[in-house]
């Protein structure tokens, strides 16, 4: 059973592992995770000198990560001084129960180009954007100054099964979403806000918004959410309720086909 990239160490990544051309990462059904904090990317054991890190995570289009109990958190101790996961377009997040929070603003200003996120059946998570999230006193006194949070490419956000999300975002920051036209908001029974602060859709429409068991829109996700009935979030059985998820994962499963077909494009020009 793998346990790290690292000789006798509990950590997944550390300073001795690089991986430049990694595209894609899945981690799926790891009971356990003993590394530090219980962190993917723990910037306290990562070598953060010169530009190597930065090269090997920009290098990463896709991540997935299922089935992790005990995964607390995602990024840890990010320098702010860090360049790296700028071509990162999929985030995808399922049955991770401890996660809490998702994303700190500091992360999210890296992820210039993600396109897809998803997180379902994640029962301890709270907020997707938090300063908690990221450990680093340093980068909390900053994303305390910072006014706004931008997803310039975000298009498709789906949240679903979290029965203890509260918001989205509960800084009093002004979340931008400029490229976002479908949203999926299912059993989060306890959601009652999106953010705190003033939020920018412009290309979302009543079509592509679906809260709970129906299409609606009042104007903003806020006052949508705030004025949607228990009926809209409410535990639902429907398989019909499934088919933005489904077409989540049909986006997905093209995605890891094209993939395949890029390795085998790759091995084909070795031989």
């Amino acid at each position: 059973m793998l346990r790290s990239f690292y000789p006798n160490s509990d950590i997944l990544f550390c300073g001795q592992v690089y991986l430049p051309s990694m595209e894609a990462m899945i981690i799926k059904n790891v009971v356990k995770l003993q590394f530090m904090k219980e962190a993917v990317f723990d910037f306290e054991w990562l070598k953060v000198r010169g530009r190597d890190v930065e090269v090997t995570f920009n290098q990463f289009d896709s991540l997935f990560l299922y089935g992790l109990p005990q995964l607390t958190h995602i990024w840890w101790m990010v320098p702010k001084e860090f360049q790296g996961f700028k071509n990162l377009s999929w985030l995808i997040i399922k049955k991770c129960h401890s996660l809490r929070y998702l994303l700190s603003p500091t992360v999210v200003k890296l992820l210039v180009n993600l396109q897809e996120l998803g997180v379902m059946d994640c029962e301890a998570m709270e907020e997707i954007i938090s300063m908690e999230q990221d450990g680093s006193k340093t980068n909390v006194v900053e994303e305390m100054a910072m006014d706004k949070i931008v997803f310039s490419q975000l298009r498709h956000l789906n949240l679903v099964d979290l029965e203890n999300l509260t918001v989205f975002c509960s800084g009093k920051y002004e979340c931008q979403f400029p490229s976002l036209n479908s949203v999926v908001i299912r059993n989060c029974t306890e959601m009652k806000n999106f953010c705190s602060g003033p939020i920018c859709t412009p290309k979302l429409e009543r079509e592509n918004v679906k809260i709970g068991k129906q299409e609606v829109w009042m104007g903003d996700l806020n006052t949508t959410i705030q004025c949607a009935d228990s009926s809209f979030i409410e535990k639902d059985e429907d398989e019909d309720e499934d088919r933005e998820i489904q077409k989540m994962r049909i986006r997905m499963e093209l995605k890891m086909m094209k993939m395949e077909m890029k390795v085998m494009e790759m091995k084909m020009k070795v031989q």
